[in-house]
């Protein structure tokens, strides 16, 4: 069970992003972010509008943790682990998430507002090697990803923005004073005192803490800049070549379209022998909500490594049985000045290569969601949309079903994982494909980060815009859908395009 306290104040995206950093090294907070991106906000179709509001969550102290490494899941409660050990990590991961099904008599979940996000987490892409029921991809010639395939929590406290209204709701578990241990516990009764509220948000509005806030971070920004090198991982005529290969598949007949990524490795400019210990990675995701406002964006603090992500795409919604999937294929980068941005937007809304790009894989998740929808019931209900962010436009399409009714949520995410624009078509042999090509692991890059409501309802990203950091260093993966007509050189560019804002926020030049 939970119990709602709703603020009697708005709390605005400063005050929120000063309140995570707060606990921006806990273990378990979950920071999913919806950026104000005020150059789409007239531009966005007013379905998408209706259909999501534009809420950012920041889940903290977790009581109860699901970890999914390959065939080995557990929960761990307290002290108290549970194990499972399964051929296919998705039905041990069912095993031991809730049935969100609110209706259940011996349901353990605890009973909250349909809207109201219970568990927080993500699926590493590792995991569609898994998805097919029939068929699964071999993952043998590499070493698994350091991260977990999947993770899953429930914490203590959710609280809950929606910037539309600047409404703030706290959601608060019962059970958090037996399961959090005596500083967390003291942490909670800070956070549920309204007077602790009132006098948070006044800091904020006073005018020196504000300049005072807005200097340190500046000089934060600037700080993260000193701090690092880029190691590439692959030379650009090696890429080049792997596009050159997949474009050879492509007239073989073996795939129509697949995605090609490339890894970049971050160290310490002081001393690239030494880690970059001093990196702080919330840093990182404040620089990029500045440089590059996304709907999609997280951060992410577990045990071992961290997450920033400043994603711009929804892989998969789910309100009561309507589905909602955003793909996004198509990119050409900002002008430097007004007209050769408005020029720029124009060559990609026309480009015939960029416009197959996006059709193939609007037709592809149409086909994943038939899957699990009500015949007749899947529907483009817009194409060709484009978006403007930093430093690039995208290309974007928005697809609708009905859910089949009584389905585990899981069962509807597995039918659609991974998403078809961080793949290529078809599916399977286009994993295929990059699983030789790339020769490598993921990991969470273009998994998706998310969360479920108690009821069934979820939302996930697809985490492409993605650094994680761990043991030191930052792993950032870029790519780009490479089909029969695509430019090398463009595309190997592209991918750099897409890094931009992640490259600014941390100095990089290229």
């Amino acid at each position: 069970m939970v119990n709602i306290l709703k603020l009697a104040f708005p709390v605005d995206r400063l005050s929120l992003l000063r309140l995570a950093r707060f606990f921006s090294h806990e273990e378990g907070t979950c920071l999913l972010y919806s950026g104000e991106n005020k150059e789409n906000s007239n531009a966005s179709s007013q379905l998408l509008r209706t259909k999501a509001k534009s809420c950012s969550y920041l889940a903290l102290f977790p009581v109860e943790q699901i970890w999914v490494y390959g065939n080995l899941q557990w929960k761990q409660q307290l002290n108290k682990n549970e194990k499972h050990l399964t051929l296919c990590p998705w039905e041990g991961l069912k095993r031991l998430l809730p049935s969100f099904n609110p209706n259940e008599k011996d349901s353990k979940i605890f009973k909250a507002s349909p809207s109201h996000p219970s568990y927080f987490g993500f699926f590493g892409y590792e995991m569609g090697h898994y998805a097919d029921q029939q068929k699964s991809v071999n993952t043998n010639t590499f070493n698994p990803a350091t991260t977990p395939d999947s993770y899953f929590q429930r914490t203590a406290l959710v609280i809950a923005i929606d910037h539309s209204t600047g409404s703030t709701e706290l959601i608060i578990a019962e059970d958090w004073q037996e399961k959090l241990g005596t500083k967390e516990q003291q942490s909670m009764k800070q956070l549920l005192d309204p007077d602790w509220w009132s006098h948070f948000l006044y800091q904020k509005d006073n005018e020196n803490d504000n300049d005072n806030y807005n200097e340190n971070s500046a000089t934060r920004q600037a700080y993260l800049q000193n701090l690092c090198f880029v190691e590439k991982r692959e030379s650009k005529s090696s890429y080049i070549s792997k596009v050159k290969r997949i474009q050879e598949l492509i007239h073989e007949g073996d795939v129509y379209q697949a995605n090609l990524s490339q890894q970049f490795i971050l160290h310490s400019i002081i001393d690239p022998l030494k880690p970059l210990n001093s990196l702080d990675p919330f840093d990182l995701f404040d620089s990029l909500t500045k440089i590059n406002p996304a709907p999609y964006s997280a951060y992410f603090k577990l045990p071992n490594f961290a997450i920033a992500c400043s994603s711009p795409e929804l892989f998969l919604q789910k309100k009561g049985n309507q589905l909602l999937s955003r793909p996004i294929k198509g990119t050409i980068a900002r002008g430097v000045t007004p007209e050769q941005d408005a020029c720029n937007r124009h060559q990609l809304l026309t480009s015939e290569k960029d416009r197959a790009e996006l059709l193939m894989i609007v037709d592809l998740m149409r086909n994943d969601l038939g899957k699990i929808s009500l015949p007749a019931s899947v529907k483009t209900e817009e194409i060709w949309g484009c978006e403007a962010y930093d430093n690039v436009f995208h290309l974007v399409a928005t697809i609708s079903s009905c859910a089949v009714p009584d389905l585990h949520p899981l069962d509807l995410i597995r039918s659609c994982f991974p998403g078809g624009s961080i793949t290529g078509c078809p599916k399977l042999k286009a994993i295929e494909v990059i699983e030789a090509m790339e020769n490598r692991p993921r990991g969470i890059y273009t998994g998706s980060l998310g969360y479920f409501c108690d009821n069934g309802d979820f939302e996930f990203n697809i985490a492409i815009r993605t650094a994680v950091v761990q043991d030191g260093r930052i792993d950032l993966q870029l790519g780009g859908a490479i089909v029969a007509d695509s430019d090398p050189e463009q595309e190997y560019a592209e991918t750099l395009q897409k890094g931009d804002s992640i490259f600014k926020s941390l100095g990089v030049q290229w």
